[in-house]
């Protein structure tokens, strides 16, 4: 559960990095919904892993920085260069 939570929390707030500092969206708007209500839902059964900055509770990050840069990478490789990302089940 942390590590679903920890990748989701990090993808989201990449894409926001992506779609307010450089322009660029990753992802649909519904798509990027349907993401942010997952991570709730898992933020909801296991709110002791939940970041202080999580998508979920957050109307944008002040903390973007240059550790954001640094990520871009990785995540341009799973989001930009092809989706592989895998849903867990909703239920």
């Amino acid at each position: 559960m942390k590590e679903d939570i920890d990748s989701l929390t990090q993808d989201l707030l990449l894409m926001r990095y992506m779609y307010y500092y450089h322009s660029s969206p990753v992802v649909t708007d519904y798509f990027y919904d349907l993401l942010e209500r997952l991570l709730v839902r898992l933020e909801h059964e296991a709110p002791e892993y939940r970041w202080d900055n999580s998508p979920s509770i957050t109307v944008g990050d002040s903390r973007f920085n240059e550790e954001y840069e640094k990520l871009l990478p990785e995540f341009k490789k799973r989001w930009v260069d092809g989706l592989n990302y895998t849903m867990p089940e909703i239920t």
